[in-house]
């Protein structure tokens, strides 16, 4: 496992944090979130735009980190176990 790879979603996250602050949506509004980035990555794929590629992945990648962060604290409406 390449262990960079998680450097750079932390980097990433730290930016996207940097950028909005603390976000707390419930579900529904990270999905869109999530398929907003997604949808990025598509566009890569279809452009064939490789370097965009990985960053849009680390991008999705983060957004994750970001929904579980929020699912932590609770404030997705669902219960954090």
């Amino acid at each position: 496992m390449k262990f960079d790879i998680f450097y750079d979603i932390h980097d990433e996250r730290v930016r996207q944090h940097q950028m909005w602050g603390e976000q707390n949506h419930d579900a529904p509004y990270w999905y869109t979130i999530l398929a907003e980035e997604v949808g990025e990555v598509a566009r890569s794929i279809l452009e064939k735009d490789e370097k965009n590629y990985r960053e849009e992945l680390i991008q999705v990648a983060a957004v994750c980190v970001a929904m579980v962060e929020a699912y932590d604290r609770g404030t997705t409406g669902f219960e954090a176990k």
